[in-house]
């Protein structure tokens, strides 16, 4: 049995992934192979965290500057998926 995208997308947004048995990384590792969809979703995921850090750290924290943290994460996101 192999995993549909619906299960893939809910296993690599909460971080699931890693602990999962053998056979489910196996199948997770052969959708994303397989799914190019999936693959640019992981992807996506994985730089999201990254990302949000840089534009958290070079910001002041201040309430004002919300819109810009907001629009320098998603500039960090559009990168990442450029690379």
């Amino acid at each position: 049995m192999m995993l549909i995208c619906k299960e893939f997308a809910r296993l690599v947004a909460s971080g699931e992934l890693a602990e999962l048995s053998f056979r489910l990384r196996l199948e997770a590792r052969v959708h994303a192979w397989l799914c190019q969809h999936c693959r640019r979703y992981q992807k996506q995921i994985d730089s999201l965290g990254p990302a949000a850090e840089r534009a958290w750290a070079s910001s002041t924290a201040d309430p004002a500057e919300t819109d810009a943290l907001a629009r320098r994460i998603l500039e960090e996101l559009v990168r990442a998926q450029r690379q």
